[in-house]
Parts: C-alpha cells; sequence; structure tokens
C-alpha cells in the first residue's frame, strides 16, 4: 500500500476528487503488468485528448 500526502491544498484537490491523471501515475508505478499497462493506457489517452 502507498499513501501519498499533499502538504498543502491545491485547488484541484480542495473538492476532495483526486485528478484522474494522478491515479493513471499511480497505476503505473505498480509492480503489477496490469496495473502498470492500465495506468499508461489511461494518460495516452488523456494526451490524445489533448491534440
Amino acid at each position: 500500500m502507498t499513501l501519498r500526502v499533499v502538504s498543502e491544498v491545491s485547488p484541484v484537490l480542495a473538492e476532495g476528487v483526486v485528478p484522474l491523471a494522478a491515479v493513471a501515475i499511480d497505476l503505473m508505478e505498480s509492480l503489477s503488468t496490469r496495473e502498470r499497462s492500465a495506468g499508461a493506457r489511461v494518460l495516452q489517452e488523456l494526451l490524445d485528448d489533448l491534440r
């Protein structure tokens, strides 16, 4: 288990909702191949949507 602690309240986190990109990045740090690939896929989709 990994616990992420934010030292100051960011406007992005003020509503208590973690952005999808942050969740995807956490998944990419996993030792599980499935979780890593899911995180990479979500980040790629987010990047594709920006184009």
